[in-house]
């Protein structure tokens, strides 16, 4: 990976490609210029790229290979890739007894020192339902199971919960995602800094040049920032609710807000975790009177129906219907067309997950052709939480294929299933405008974030099975490279008048890489 420190943008030329631009009044060209960080030029005339650029500019010769704006992952967990989802947590089979189950913890407590222990069990053994039945290390523990997440008195202690807030010492629902949020920010600071790193190093090879994180870390990212370090724009949403009663409201000013800001509020609406009328009706009151976004994780269509009837009626009795657009759905497993019309009608955006097809294995899941057929404005996220079981992808043409490849029950074509086209857009523009950025990303315009990508293949030709390998030869952030291949060699300086094509011409597609 090659990456620069954002100081003093540079110009930068990328010609000869085919770029789908996600832009309907000029679909495809074949260069590009971004100069001081953002978008200058988006055609087929690779002189007047040049001349855009100015003297000086980089360049880059795509040798006929799709350029498309930067993936921007609406729906992603750094903080929980750290606890639930961390390779550095204990992995133990359900069927173990209590005494196993000790012998293991404690063995796995001598190597952490003093950090907190994060255990992953289907189901706790018999005999271990209280923070006090983990007490047999002194270790702060936290053990993630079927029940719920369940820590030990010294983890309550460390991670600062009261009795109130965790009874038995034991967190559920939205009370678990915080919980698992606060023990994150525990963890050493050198510790976040190397896997924020790590993590934006991954973006930066799979061409995610934006994320929306639902996380409570923003000093962390803002500190890369400063140092030159941050690969890739950031916005997180806090938690709405720390726990049963209380509504958080974030406070955290950003410096630079289009590379790490905090916006929004998250909450949970499901069967077993509904908002109460009192709930929704104060978070209405808090947040719509300053416009600020309020998501909402739904899943069944029972849950998703109680939210609309509350909302339509909020906002009617306010006399502004146009105040349900603040309210964006999070996952929406099981929508039909009236719940689906009801959606487009309020101006609703909807986050669809497709890389958490394999362990949902629900044909009604996540239904993207039920949304966008009714004019739901999409958007597409991974809920990526880091080691998960089943995986659940973080890689962008592996979602997209699962987006267009899905199957029935039967093995047949899905119902639900959508183009490559319309995974593209739903993953650049839909997740720009989900965040309210579409002006500034989301697809290749003038004016626009110089966050570009290329691709060592043409998504829309390729077949289905080679659509989720195609690898990102080049990622731009801002107008500078922050990842590259060695066959896409940057030419610093004026770039040769010999180099790239001269007038219009269609770009010629590279053969795929063996």
């Amino acid at each position: 990976m090659i990456a620069h420190a954002f100081a003093a943008a540079t110009a930068l030329v990328i010609a000869n490609g085919r770029a789908l631009t996600m832009n309907p009044a000029q679909p495809v060209a074949s260069a590009i210029a971004i100069v001081d960080g953002r978008i200058a030029y988006v055609g087929d005339d690779a002189k007047a790229a040049r001349k855009a650029a100015g003297p000086g500019h980089d360049y880059v010769d795509a040798k006929g290979r799709t350029i498309l704006p930067g993936f921007n992952d609406a729906h992603v967990h750094f903080g929980l890739s750290l606890t639930l989802g961390s390779d550095d947590g204990l992995d133990l089979p359900e069927s173990t007894t209590k005494s196993a189950f000790a012998r293991e913890v404690k063995r796995a407590a001598a190597s952490v020192a003093d950090r907190f222990l994060y255990i992953k069990i289907r189901r706790l053994p018999e005999g271990i339902r209280a923070a006090r039945d983990l007490d047999f290390t002194p270790r702060p523990l936290f053990v993630v199971s079927s029940h719920g997440g369940l820590l030990n008195t010294a983890g309550l202690r460390r991670a600062g919960f009261t009795a109130e807030e965790a009874p038995d010492g034991f967190v559920r629902g939205r009370q678990l995602a915080a919980a698992l949020d606060r023990l994150a920010k525990a963890l050493p600071v050198g510790m976040l800094r190397e896997r924020a790193r790590l993590f934006l190093a991954r973006l930066s090879r799979l061409g995610i040049t934006s994320v929306q994180l639902f996380d409570e870390l923003p000093d962390l990212f803002e500190e890369l920032r400063r140092r030159g370090e941050l690969t890739a724009r950031v916005k997180m949403t806090p938690l709405g609710f720390r726990f049963d009663t209380r509504l958080y409201q974030p406070s955290w000013t950003a410096t630079a807000p289009e590379w790490v800001r905090v916006e929004g509020v998250k909450y949970f609406h499901d069967d077993g975790a509904r908002i109460s009328r009192f709930e929704l009706q104060s978070i209405f009151d808090v947040n719509v009177p300053v416009g600020r976004p309020v998501i909402v994780h739904v899943l069944s269509r029972r849950a998703l129906v109680t939210l609309l009837d509350s909302v339509e009626a909020m906002a009617k009795a306010i006399g502004k219907p146009e105040a349900a657009r603040l309210f964006r759905i999070e996952h929406a497993d099981d929508v039909g067309p009236t719940e689906a019309q009801r959606l487009q009608r309020n101006g609703m955006v909807v986050c669809s997950n497709p890389s958490m097809l394999p362990e949902w294995r629900n044909e009604r899941a996540f239904p993207m052709r039920t949304l966008r057929d009714a004019g739901v404005r999409t958007c597409i996220g991974t809920d990526w939480v880091g080691a998960h079981v089943p995986p659940r992808a973080l890689e962008p043409f592996a979602t997209v294929a699962l987006a267009v490849g899905r199957q029935g029950a039967g093995g047949e074509q899905s119902k639900e299933r959508i183009t490559v086209a319309e995974a593209l857009e739903a993953y650049t523009l839909g997740s720009a405008a989900a965040e309210g950025e579409a002006r500034d990303k989301g697809s290749l315009e003038r004016g626009k974030y110089g966050d570009v990508i290329v691709v060592d293949g043409d998504p829309l030709t390729v077949p289905l099975d080679r659509l989720a390998t195609l690898d990102v030869d080049l990622t731009v952030v801002g107008g500078r490279v922050v990842h590259a291949s060695g066959d896409l060699p940057i030419i610093r300086g004026p770039a040769p008048p010999t180099i790239g094509p001269e007038t219009t011409r269609p770009p010629t597609i590279s053969p795929p890489k063996k």
